[in-house]
Protein backbone atom coordinates (compact mmCIF):
# COMPACT_ATOMS: atom_id res chain seq x y z
CA UNK A 1 0.00 0.00 0.00
CA UNK A 2 1.37 3.30 -1.19
CA UNK A 3 1.59 6.07 1.33
CA UNK A 4 1.31 9.73 0.54
CA UNK A 5 3.09 12.13 2.73
CA UNK A 6 1.17 15.38 3.23
CA UNK A 7 3.24 18.26 4.40
CA UNK A 8 1.31 20.95 6.18
CA UNK A 9 1.60 24.49 4.74
CA UNK A 10 2.85 26.68 7.42
CA UNK A 11 1.60 30.25 7.46
CA UNK A 12 4.09 32.94 6.42
CA UNK A 13 5.49 34.69 9.36
CA UNK A 14 5.33 38.47 9.52
CA UNK A 15 8.19 40.06 7.60
CA UNK A 16 8.97 36.84 5.75
CA UNK A 17 9.28 37.46 1.95
CA UNK A 18 6.57 36.10 -0.41
CA UNK A 19 7.30 33.19 -2.54
CA UNK A 20 7.64 33.85 -6.33
CA UNK A 21 4.26 32.55 -7.47
CA UNK A 22 2.36 34.66 -4.98
CA UNK A 23 4.25 37.79 -5.93
CA UNK A 24 3.50 37.19 -9.65
CA UNK A 25 -0.24 36.78 -9.08
CA UNK A 26 -0.42 39.94 -7.01
CA UNK A 27 1.47 41.93 -9.70
CA UNK A 28 -0.90 40.77 -12.43
CA UNK A 29 -3.91 41.91 -10.45
CA UNK A 30 -2.38 45.32 -9.79
CA UNK A 31 -1.46 45.73 -13.46
CA UNK A 32 -4.99 44.85 -14.56
CA UNK A 33 -6.44 47.33 -12.14
CA UNK A 34 -4.10 50.05 -13.40
CA UNK A 35 -4.95 49.32 -17.06
CA UNK A 36 -8.65 49.45 -16.27
CA UNK A 37 -8.23 52.78 -14.53
CA UNK A 38 -6.26 54.19 -17.49
CA UNK A 39 -8.84 52.99 -20.01
CA UNK A 40 -11.70 54.41 -18.01
CA UNK A 41 -9.87 57.74 -17.65
CA UNK A 42 -9.07 57.82 -21.39
CA UNK A 43 -12.67 57.05 -22.29
CA UNK A 44 -13.90 59.79 -19.99
CA UNK A 45 -11.39 62.22 -21.49
CA UNK A 46 -12.49 61.37 -25.03
CA UNK A 47 -16.12 61.86 -24.09
CA UNK A 48 -15.34 65.20 -22.47
CA UNK A 49 -13.22 66.35 -25.40
CA UNK A 50 -15.89 65.38 -27.90
CA UNK A 51 -18.52 67.14 -25.86
CA UNK A 52 -16.32 70.22 -25.61
CA UNK A 53 -15.62 70.16 -29.36
CA UNK A 54 -19.30 69.73 -30.13
CA UNK A 55 -20.16 72.62 -27.83
CA UNK A 56 -17.49 74.80 -29.43
CA UNK A 57 -18.72 73.89 -32.90
CA UNK A 58 -22.30 74.59 -31.92
CA UNK A 59 -21.36 78.00 -30.52
CA UNK A 60 -19.37 78.76 -33.69
CA UNK A 61 -22.28 77.73 -35.93
CA UNK A 62 -24.69 79.82 -33.90
CA UNK A 63 -22.40 82.85 -34.10
CA UNK A 64 -21.94 82.47 -37.84
CA UNK A 65 -25.66 82.00 -38.31
CA UNK A 66 -26.13 85.20 -36.36
CA UNK A 67 -23.56 86.92 -38.61
CA UNK A 68 -25.32 85.69 -41.76
CA UNK A 69 -28.62 86.99 -40.43
CA UNK A 70 -26.95 90.30 -39.57
CA UNK A 71 -25.44 90.59 -43.06
CA UNK A 72 -28.81 89.92 -44.67
CA UNK A 73 -30.39 92.46 -42.33
CA UNK A 74 -27.74 94.94 -43.43
CA UNK A 75 -28.60 94.32 -47.09
CA UNK A 76 -32.30 94.77 -46.39
CA UNK A 77 -31.58 97.89 -44.38
CA UNK A 78 -29.78 99.52 -47.32
CA UNK A 79 -32.58 98.42 -49.64
CA UNK A 80 -35.14 100.03 -47.33
CA UNK A 81 -33.16 103.27 -47.25
CA UNK A 82 -32.93 103.33 -51.06
CA UNK A 83 -36.63 102.55 -51.36
CA UNK A 84 -37.52 105.42 -49.04
CA UNK A 85 -35.51 107.78 -51.28
CA UNK A 86 -36.82 106.50 -54.60
CA UNK A 87 -38.51 109.80 -55.45
CA UNK A 88 -35.15 111.56 -55.12
CA UNK A 89 -33.40 108.90 -57.18
CA UNK A 90 -36.00 109.06 -59.96
CA UNK A 91 -35.16 112.75 -60.32
CA UNK A 92 -31.43 112.04 -60.55
CA UNK A 93 -30.51 112.65 -56.90
CA UNK A 94 -27.93 110.89 -54.72
CA UNK A 95 -28.86 108.39 -52.00
CA UNK A 96 -27.92 108.90 -48.36
CA UNK A 97 -27.01 105.61 -46.72
CA UNK A 98 -25.98 104.70 -43.17
CA UNK A 99 -22.61 102.99 -43.24
CA UNK A 100 -22.98 100.93 -40.05
CA UNK A 101 -25.67 99.73 -37.66
CA UNK A 102 -25.49 97.83 -34.37
CA UNK A 103 -27.97 95.00 -34.51
CA UNK A 104 -27.44 93.13 -31.23
CA UNK A 105 -25.74 94.07 -27.99
CA UNK A 106 -24.83 90.48 -27.16
CA UNK A 107 -22.88 91.25 -24.00
CA UNK A 108 -21.33 94.20 -22.29
CA UNK A 109 -18.10 93.50 -24.16
CA UNK A 110 -19.20 92.66 -27.70
CA UNK A 111 -21.92 93.54 -30.19
CA UNK A 112 -23.14 92.22 -33.54
CA UNK A 113 -22.86 94.85 -36.25
CA UNK A 114 -23.46 95.13 -40.00
CA UNK A 115 -21.48 97.71 -41.94
CA UNK A 116 -20.67 98.64 -45.51
CA UNK A 117 -17.23 97.90 -46.91
CA UNK A 118 -15.55 100.61 -48.94
CA UNK A 119 -15.65 99.66 -52.61
CA UNK A 120 -12.47 101.65 -53.20
CA UNK A 121 -9.76 100.83 -50.65
CA UNK A 122 -8.81 103.91 -48.69
CA UNK A 123 -11.74 105.99 -49.95
CA UNK A 124 -15.22 106.69 -48.61
CA UNK A 125 -17.02 104.88 -51.40
CA UNK A 126 -19.67 102.68 -49.80
CA UNK A 127 -22.21 102.52 -52.62
CA UNK A 128 -21.78 102.33 -56.38
CA UNK A 129 -24.14 103.19 -59.22
CA UNK A 130 -24.74 100.36 -61.68
CA UNK A 131 -26.16 102.76 -64.27
CA UNK A 132 -22.78 104.52 -64.33
CA UNK A 133 -21.24 101.40 -65.91
CA UNK A 134 -21.22 99.65 -69.26
CA UNK A 135 -23.91 96.99 -69.46
CA UNK A 136 -22.00 94.27 -71.27
CA UNK A 137 -25.22 92.44 -72.17
CA UNK A 138 -26.62 95.35 -74.17
CA UNK A 139 -23.74 97.61 -75.22
CA UNK A 140 -23.07 97.83 -78.94
CA UNK A 141 -20.19 95.52 -79.88
CA UNK A 142 -18.55 98.10 -82.12
CA UNK A 143 -18.68 100.69 -79.34
CA UNK A 144 -17.19 98.21 -76.87
CA UNK A 145 -14.42 97.27 -79.28
CA UNK A 146 -13.51 100.92 -79.78
CA UNK A 147 -13.46 101.75 -76.06
CA UNK A 148 -10.69 101.54 -73.47
CA UNK A 149 -12.83 99.65 -70.95
CA UNK A 150 -11.50 96.24 -72.00
CA UNK A 151 -8.29 95.15 -73.70
CA UNK A 152 -8.24 92.76 -76.63
CA UNK A 153 -8.09 89.49 -74.69
CA UNK A 154 -10.74 90.60 -72.22
CA UNK A 155 -13.00 91.78 -75.02
CA UNK A 156 -12.79 88.36 -76.67
CA UNK A 157 -13.76 86.64 -73.40
CA UNK A 158 -16.70 88.99 -72.80
CA UNK A 159 -18.01 88.66 -76.33
CA UNK A 160 -17.69 84.87 -76.24
CA UNK A 161 -19.76 84.68 -73.06
CA UNK A 162 -22.28 87.23 -74.29
CA UNK A 163 -22.86 85.54 -77.63
CA UNK A 164 -23.49 82.21 -75.91
CA UNK A 165 -26.09 83.69 -73.53
CA UNK A 166 -26.68 86.93 -71.62
CA UNK A 167 -24.63 87.04 -68.45
CA UNK A 168 -26.52 86.91 -65.16
CA UNK A 169 -23.53 88.35 -63.27
CA UNK A 170 -19.98 89.48 -63.89
CA UNK A 171 -18.74 86.55 -61.80
CA UNK A 172 -19.51 84.27 -64.75
CA UNK A 173 -16.55 85.86 -66.53
CA UNK A 174 -14.23 84.26 -63.94
CA UNK A 175 -15.01 80.77 -65.18
CA UNK A 176 -12.11 79.15 -67.05
CA UNK A 177 -10.88 80.28 -69.43
CA UNK A 178 -11.81 83.70 -68.17
CA UNK A 179 -10.84 86.74 -66.16
CA UNK A 180 -9.12 86.66 -62.81
CA UNK A 181 -10.75 87.62 -59.53
CA UNK A 182 -8.13 90.35 -59.28
CA UNK A 183 -9.33 91.84 -62.57
CA UNK A 184 -12.96 91.60 -61.51
CA UNK A 185 -12.66 93.12 -58.02
CA UNK A 186 -9.38 95.04 -58.05
CA UNK A 187 -8.07 95.46 -54.49
CA UNK A 188 -11.49 95.22 -52.83
CA UNK A 189 -11.77 92.16 -50.56
CA UNK A 190 -8.11 91.37 -51.09
CA UNK A 191 -6.07 88.57 -49.58
CA UNK A 192 -5.32 90.84 -46.63
CA UNK A 193 -8.41 91.70 -44.52
CA UNK A 194 -7.07 95.21 -43.95
CA UNK A 195 -7.67 96.02 -47.60
CA UNK A 196 -11.40 96.16 -46.93
CA UNK A 197 -11.89 99.56 -45.31
CA UNK A 198 -15.14 99.96 -43.40
CA UNK A 199 -16.69 103.34 -42.86
CA UNK A 200 -17.85 104.85 -39.56
CA UNK A 201 -21.46 104.76 -38.50
CA UNK A 202 -23.93 107.39 -39.64
CA UNK A 203 -21.90 108.16 -42.76
CA UNK A 204 -23.77 109.03 -45.90
CA UNK A 205 -22.74 108.85 -49.50
CA UNK A 206 -20.06 111.46 -50.11
CA UNK A 207 -20.18 113.77 -53.07
CA UNK A 208 -17.53 114.75 -55.54
CA UNK A 209 -17.28 118.09 -53.76
CA UNK A 210 -15.95 116.40 -50.64
CA UNK A 211 -12.19 116.99 -50.51
CA UNK A 212 -10.14 113.87 -51.01
CA UNK A 213 -13.17 111.65 -51.47
CA UNK A 214 -14.60 110.08 -54.63
CA UNK A 215 -17.83 108.19 -55.02
CA UNK A 216 -17.72 105.16 -57.26
CA UNK A 217 -19.29 106.19 -60.53
CA UNK A 218 -19.76 109.77 -59.35
CA UNK A 219 -18.35 112.83 -61.10
CA UNK A 220 -14.61 112.48 -61.31
CA UNK A 221 -14.48 109.20 -63.18
CA UNK A 222 -12.52 106.06 -62.44
CA UNK A 223 -10.16 106.21 -59.47
CA UNK A 224 -6.55 105.46 -60.19
CA UNK A 225 -6.06 103.14 -57.20
CA UNK A 226 -8.85 100.81 -58.31
CA UNK A 227 -9.07 101.50 -62.03
CA UNK A 228 -8.26 97.87 -62.87
CA UNK A 229 -11.47 96.55 -61.30
CA UNK A 230 -13.92 95.41 -63.96
CA UNK A 231 -16.76 95.73 -61.44
CA UNK A 232 -16.08 99.49 -61.39
CA UNK A 233 -16.91 99.98 -65.06
CA UNK A 234 -19.06 97.02 -66.14
CA UNK A 235 -22.41 95.62 -65.06
CA UNK A 236 -25.34 93.50 -66.20
CA UNK A 237 -27.97 95.11 -63.95
CA UNK A 238 -28.58 98.66 -65.23
CA UNK A 239 -32.23 99.33 -66.13
CA UNK A 240 -34.04 102.65 -66.42
CA UNK A 241 -37.80 102.71 -65.72
CA UNK A 242 -40.09 104.24 -68.34
CA UNK A 243 -41.46 106.79 -65.90
CA UNK A 244 -41.16 110.55 -65.95
CA UNK A 245 -38.66 112.65 -64.04
CA UNK A 246 -41.04 115.61 -64.08
CA UNK A 247 -39.34 118.18 -66.32
CA UNK A 248 -40.84 121.55 -67.13
CA UNK A 249 -43.02 124.17 -65.44
CA UNK A 250 -45.49 122.69 -62.96
CA UNK A 251 -44.37 119.19 -63.95
CA UNK A 252 -43.44 117.91 -60.49
CA UNK A 253 -46.80 116.16 -60.16
CA UNK A 254 -45.75 113.93 -63.07
CA UNK A 255 -42.70 112.56 -61.28
CA UNK A 256 -43.03 108.77 -61.36
CA UNK A 257 -45.97 108.81 -63.80
CA UNK A 258 -45.77 106.43 -66.82
CA UNK A 259 -44.45 107.94 -70.02
CA UNK A 260 -46.75 108.30 -73.00
CA UNK A 261 -46.00 105.63 -75.61
CA UNK A 262 -45.78 106.95 -79.18
CA UNK A 263 -44.58 103.63 -80.54
CA UNK A 264 -48.10 102.16 -80.74
CA UNK A 265 -49.43 104.65 -83.27
CA UNK A 266 -52.34 107.01 -82.83
CA UNK A 267 -55.33 106.17 -80.65
CA UNK A 268 -57.93 108.34 -78.95
CA UNK A 269 -56.51 107.27 -75.59
CA UNK A 270 -53.39 109.36 -76.32
CA UNK A 271 -55.30 112.60 -76.57
CA UNK A 272 -56.07 112.99 -72.86
CA UNK A 273 -52.54 112.52 -71.44
CA UNK A 274 -50.94 114.67 -74.16
CA UNK A 275 -53.47 117.47 -73.72
CA UNK A 276 -53.04 117.40 -69.96
CA UNK A 277 -49.27 117.55 -70.24
CA UNK A 278 -48.75 119.90 -73.23
CA UNK A 279 -52.11 121.30 -74.34
CA UNK A 280 -54.47 120.75 -77.26
CA UNK A 281 -52.02 122.02 -79.88
CA UNK A 282 -49.65 119.18 -79.03
CA UNK A 283 -52.53 116.71 -79.47
CA UNK A 284 -53.24 118.02 -82.96
CA UNK A 285 -49.59 117.89 -83.99
CA UNK A 286 -49.14 114.36 -82.65
CA UNK A 287 -52.29 113.14 -84.39
CA UNK A 288 -51.16 114.57 -87.72
CA UNK A 289 -47.75 112.98 -87.41
CA UNK A 290 -48.96 109.52 -86.47
CA UNK A 291 -51.86 109.44 -88.88
CA UNK A 292 -49.57 110.76 -91.59
CA UNK A 293 -47.39 107.68 -91.40
CA UNK A 294 -44.62 108.81 -89.04
CA UNK A 295 -43.25 105.83 -87.12
CA UNK A 296 -41.60 106.16 -83.73
CA UNK A 297 -39.52 103.04 -83.29
CA UNK A 298 -37.05 104.65 -80.91
CA UNK A 299 -36.37 107.91 -79.12
CA UNK A 300 -33.94 108.73 -81.91
CA UNK A 301 -36.96 108.97 -84.20
CA UNK A 302 -38.58 111.39 -81.74
CA UNK A 303 -35.48 113.61 -81.76
CA UNK A 304 -35.46 113.49 -85.57
CA UNK A 305 -39.05 114.77 -85.66
CA UNK A 306 -38.24 117.52 -83.12
CA UNK A 307 -35.41 118.66 -85.39
CA UNK A 308 -37.69 118.52 -88.42
CA UNK A 309 -40.37 120.59 -86.71
CA UNK A 310 -37.81 123.14 -85.55
CA UNK A 311 -38.60 122.74 -81.85
CA UNK A 312 -36.00 124.69 -79.82
CA UNK A 313 -33.51 122.35 -78.14
CA UNK A 314 -34.24 123.97 -74.79
CA UNK A 315 -37.74 122.44 -74.96
CA UNK A 316 -36.57 118.94 -75.80
CA UNK A 317 -36.01 117.93 -72.18
CA UNK A 318 -39.66 117.98 -71.12
CA UNK A 319 -40.79 116.28 -74.34
CA UNK A 320 -38.25 113.47 -74.11
CA UNK A 321 -39.15 113.01 -70.45
CA UNK A 322 -42.87 112.66 -71.19
CA UNK A 323 -42.70 110.26 -74.14
CA UNK A 324 -41.37 106.79 -74.81
CA UNK A 325 -41.44 104.33 -77.68
CA UNK A 326 -41.10 101.13 -75.64
CA UNK A 327 -43.85 98.98 -74.16
CA UNK A 328 -41.41 97.46 -71.67
CA UNK A 329 -41.47 98.94 -68.17
CA UNK A 330 -37.65 99.10 -68.07
CA UNK A 331 -35.05 99.94 -70.70
CA UNK A 332 -31.79 98.09 -70.22
CA UNK A 333 -28.25 99.36 -70.48
CA UNK A 334 -28.73 103.13 -70.39
CA UNK A 335 -25.67 104.97 -69.09
CA UNK A 336 -26.02 107.60 -66.37
CA UNK A 337 -24.38 110.71 -67.79
CA UNK A 338 -24.15 112.32 -64.35
CA UNK A 339 -22.06 109.54 -62.78
CA UNK A 340 -20.31 107.51 -65.48
CA UNK A 341 -16.60 107.85 -66.09
CA UNK A 342 -15.25 109.24 -69.34
CA UNK A 343 -14.26 105.74 -70.48
CA UNK A 344 -17.84 104.50 -69.98
CA UNK A 345 -19.42 107.56 -71.62
CA UNK A 346 -17.21 107.01 -74.67
CA UNK A 347 -19.00 103.69 -75.31
CA UNK A 348 -22.24 105.58 -76.04
CA UNK A 349 -22.93 106.19 -79.75
CA UNK A 350 -22.49 109.86 -80.61
CA UNK A 351 -20.17 110.56 -77.64
CA UNK A 352 -16.48 110.48 -78.51
CA UNK A 353 -13.60 110.54 -76.03
CA UNK A 354 -13.25 114.32 -76.19
CA UNK A 355 -16.95 114.92 -75.54
CA UNK A 356 -16.89 112.39 -72.71
CA UNK A 357 -14.03 114.22 -71.00
CA UNK A 358 -15.86 117.54 -71.33
CA UNK A 359 -19.04 116.05 -69.87
CA UNK A 360 -17.14 114.77 -66.84
CA UNK A 361 -15.46 118.16 -66.37
CA UNK A 362 -18.69 120.19 -66.66
CA UNK A 363 -21.39 118.20 -64.87
CA UNK A 364 -20.31 119.05 -61.30
CA UNK A 365 -21.01 122.73 -61.96
CA UNK A 366 -24.45 122.26 -63.47
CA UNK A 367 -27.50 123.87 -61.93
CA UNK A 368 -29.76 121.33 -60.20
CA UNK A 369 -32.61 122.01 -62.65
CA UNK A 370 -30.33 121.46 -65.66
CA UNK A 371 -28.94 118.21 -64.21
CA UNK A 372 -32.45 116.76 -64.17
CA UNK A 373 -32.79 117.10 -67.95
CA UNK A 374 -31.42 114.36 -70.14
CA UNK A 375 -30.54 117.05 -72.69
CA UNK A 376 -27.96 118.76 -70.46
CA UNK A 377 -24.99 117.83 -72.73
CA UNK A 378 -26.91 119.50 -75.56
CA UNK A 379 -27.78 122.55 -73.46
CA UNK A 380 -24.11 122.93 -72.47
CA UNK A 381 -23.00 122.75 -76.10
CA UNK A 382 -20.97 119.57 -75.59
CA UNK A 383 -23.02 117.54 -78.07
CA UNK A 384 -24.51 118.72 -81.33
CA UNK A 385 -28.16 117.90 -82.07
CA UNK A 386 -26.93 115.21 -84.47
CA UNK A 387 -24.66 113.64 -81.83
CA UNK A 388 -27.39 113.80 -79.23
CA UNK A 389 -29.76 112.10 -81.68
CA UNK A 390 -27.37 109.15 -81.86
CA UNK A 391 -26.94 108.99 -78.10
CA UNK A 392 -30.49 109.53 -76.84
CA UNK A 393 -31.48 105.84 -76.77
CA UNK A 394 -28.42 104.95 -74.70
CA UNK A 395 -28.34 107.59 -71.97
CA UNK A 396 -30.17 108.56 -68.81
CA UNK A 397 -29.42 110.93 -65.94
CA UNK A 398 -30.39 108.84 -62.93
CA UNK A 399 -29.40 105.63 -61.17
CA UNK A 400 -31.82 103.20 -59.57
CA UNK A 401 -29.54 100.17 -59.13
CA UNK A 402 -26.76 100.37 -56.55
CA UNK A 403 -24.04 97.95 -55.52
CA UNK A 404 -22.85 97.48 -51.93
CA UNK A 405 -20.70 95.06 -49.97
CA UNK A 406 -21.97 94.37 -46.45
CA UNK A 407 -19.91 92.72 -43.75
CA UNK A 408 -21.29 91.55 -40.44
CA UNK A 409 -19.91 89.96 -37.30
CA UNK A 410 -19.02 90.53 -33.70
CA UNK A 411 -17.00 93.56 -32.67
CA UNK A 412 -15.54 94.35 -29.28
CA UNK A 413 -17.36 97.18 -27.55
CA UNK A 414 -14.00 98.55 -26.42
CA UNK A 415 -13.02 99.19 -30.04
CA UNK A 416 -12.62 102.87 -30.79
CA UNK A 417 -13.59 102.71 -34.47
CA UNK A 418 -15.26 100.50 -37.05
CA UNK A 419 -12.03 99.53 -38.78
CA UNK A 420 -11.55 96.87 -36.10
CA UNK A 421 -11.52 93.40 -37.62
CA UNK A 422 -14.72 91.48 -37.03
CA UNK A 423 -14.90 87.97 -35.63
CA UNK A 424 -17.29 85.39 -37.12
CA UNK A 425 -17.25 87.63 -40.18
CA UNK A 426 -19.68 87.17 -43.09
CA UNK A 427 -19.53 89.28 -46.24
CA UNK A 428 -22.30 89.72 -48.82
CA UNK A 429 -22.07 91.52 -52.14
CA UNK A 430 -25.42 92.83 -53.36
CA UNK A 431 -26.98 94.87 -56.14
CA UNK A 432 -30.14 96.61 -54.96
CA UNK A 433 -32.78 97.73 -57.44
CA UNK A 434 -35.51 100.29 -56.75
CA UNK A 435 -36.41 100.96 -60.38
CA UNK A 436 -39.81 99.32 -59.96
CA UNK A 437 -42.61 99.94 -57.51
CA UNK A 438 -41.41 96.87 -55.60
CA UNK A 439 -37.80 97.08 -54.36
CA UNK A 440 -35.70 94.01 -54.99
CA UNK A 441 -32.33 92.43 -54.36
CA UNK A 442 -31.19 91.89 -57.94
CA UNK A 443 -27.99 90.12 -56.93
CA UNK A 444 -26.70 88.59 -53.71
CA UNK A 445 -23.50 86.61 -53.28
CA UNK A 446 -21.56 85.35 -50.29
CA UNK A 447 -17.95 86.50 -50.79
CA UNK A 448 -16.68 85.76 -47.28
CA UNK A 449 -13.97 83.42 -48.55
CA UNK A 450 -12.76 85.81 -51.23
CA UNK A 451 -9.43 86.60 -49.49
CA UNK A 452 -8.57 82.89 -49.22
CA UNK A 453 -9.56 82.25 -52.82
CA UNK A 454 -7.49 85.18 -54.04
CA UNK A 455 -4.49 84.07 -51.99
CA UNK A 456 -4.77 80.62 -53.51
CA UNK A 457 -5.08 82.08 -57.00
CA UNK A 458 -1.93 84.15 -56.47
CA UNK A 459 0.06 81.27 -54.96
CA UNK A 460 2.83 79.72 -57.13
CA UNK A 461 1.63 76.77 -59.14
CA UNK A 462 2.98 73.32 -58.22
CA UNK A 463 2.73 69.90 -59.77
CA UNK A 464 1.09 68.47 -56.68
CA UNK A 465 -2.65 67.88 -56.67
CA UNK A 466 -5.19 68.60 -59.37
CA UNK A 467 -5.61 72.32 -58.79
CA UNK A 468 -8.70 71.90 -56.64
CA UNK A 469 -9.10 72.99 -53.08
CA UNK A 470 -11.60 71.84 -50.53
CA UNK A 471 -13.54 75.04 -50.01
CA UNK A 472 -15.22 74.69 -46.62
CA UNK A 473 -16.09 77.57 -44.35
CA UNK A 474 -18.32 78.11 -41.38
CA UNK A 475 -19.97 80.86 -43.40
CA UNK A 476 -21.15 78.60 -46.19
CA UNK A 477 -24.59 79.55 -47.33
CA UNK A 478 -27.72 77.82 -46.16
CA UNK A 479 -28.52 74.88 -48.38
CA UNK A 480 -25.16 75.01 -50.20
CA UNK A 481 -22.70 72.33 -49.08
CA UNK A 482 -18.97 72.90 -49.11
CA UNK A 483 -17.55 71.87 -52.47
CA UNK A 484 -14.29 71.46 -54.29
CA UNK A 485 -13.82 74.56 -56.39
CA UNK A 486 -11.17 76.31 -58.38
CA UNK A 487 -10.14 79.89 -57.57
CA UNK A 488 -12.26 81.24 -60.43
CA UNK A 489 -15.30 79.23 -59.41
CA UNK A 490 -15.30 80.11 -55.73
CA UNK A 491 -16.51 83.63 -56.32
CA UNK A 492 -19.66 82.23 -57.92
CA UNK A 493 -21.04 80.54 -54.81
CA UNK A 494 -24.38 82.22 -54.26
CA UNK A 495 -26.13 82.97 -51.02
CA UNK A 496 -29.86 82.50 -50.86
CA UNK A 497 -31.47 85.43 -49.07
CA UNK A 498 -33.68 84.95 -46.10
CA UNK A 499 -37.42 85.00 -46.79
CA UNK A 500 -38.92 88.45 -46.94
CA UNK A 501 -40.73 89.71 -43.91
CA UNK A 502 -44.48 89.58 -43.93
CA UNK A 503 -46.08 92.83 -44.88
CA UNK A 504 -43.54 94.02 -47.48
CA UNK A 505 -45.34 96.47 -49.70
CA UNK A 506 -44.71 98.19 -52.99
CA UNK A 507 -43.13 101.61 -53.10
CA UNK A 508 -43.67 104.60 -55.31
CA UNK A 509 -47.42 104.68 -55.19
CA UNK A 510 -49.06 106.96 -57.80
CA UNK A 511 -48.87 110.70 -57.09
CA UNK A 512 -51.51 112.17 -54.82
CA UNK A 513 -53.09 113.95 -57.78
CA UNK A 514 -54.13 111.40 -60.36
CA UNK A 515 -52.30 111.77 -63.67
CA UNK A 516 -53.94 110.61 -66.87
CA UNK A 517 -52.10 107.88 -68.72
CA UNK A 518 -52.94 106.17 -71.97
CA UNK A 519 -53.45 102.41 -71.58
CA UNK A 520 -50.68 100.43 -73.23
CA UNK A 521 -50.07 96.70 -73.67
CA UNK A 522 -48.14 95.22 -70.81
CA UNK A 523 -44.46 94.99 -71.65
CA UNK A 524 -41.91 92.51 -70.43
CA UNK A 525 -39.72 93.03 -67.39
CA UNK A 526 -36.31 92.14 -68.84
CA UNK A 527 -34.23 93.16 -65.84
CA UNK A 528 -31.45 90.86 -64.77
CA UNK A 529 -31.58 89.33 -61.33
CA UNK A 530 -33.07 86.53 -59.33
CA UNK A 531 -34.77 87.74 -56.19
CA UNK A 532 -37.61 90.16 -55.63
CA UNK A 533 -39.33 91.13 -52.42
CA UNK A 534 -43.02 90.74 -53.08
CA UNK A 535 -46.13 92.09 -51.40
CA UNK A 536 -47.19 89.94 -48.48
CA UNK A 537 -43.81 88.27 -48.00
CA UNK A 538 -41.95 85.56 -49.86
CA UNK A 539 -38.97 85.85 -52.17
Amino acid sequence: MKRTLIMPVMPRAAGEPRRGRERWRTGVVLLAVMIAVVLISASASVVLLRADAQATRTVSMLRHSQSRAAAWSGVKGVLAELASQRGVLVQGGEPSISASITLVDATERAAVVARLVSLVPGEATIIQSEAAKVNINTVDEAALEGSTVLDGAELAIVLEHRRAAPLSSLAELCGPPGLSIERLYGRVLGAEPTLAVSMPAEASVPTAASPGVAVAGAPGGVRGSNAAALSDVCTVFSADPTIQVGIGPDASSYTGAPRINLGLGWSDELAGPIAERFGTDAVQTTRQLLQGGTKFGSMRDVVGVLKQLGVPTRQWGSLLDAFTTSTDPFELGKVDTLRASAAVLATVPGIDASAAERMVAVRDRLDAAVRREITWPLIEGILTPEQFEQAVDWITNRSLQWRVIVEAGRVRRSATNDTTELTDRVVYEAVLDVAGRVPRVAYLRDVTAMPAVRAMALAPETDEGDGLMEFATDTQTDGLPAAAVTPSDAVSLAAEPAPADEGETAIDEPPAEAVSAAPVPAGVDRRNGRWMVRRGGGS
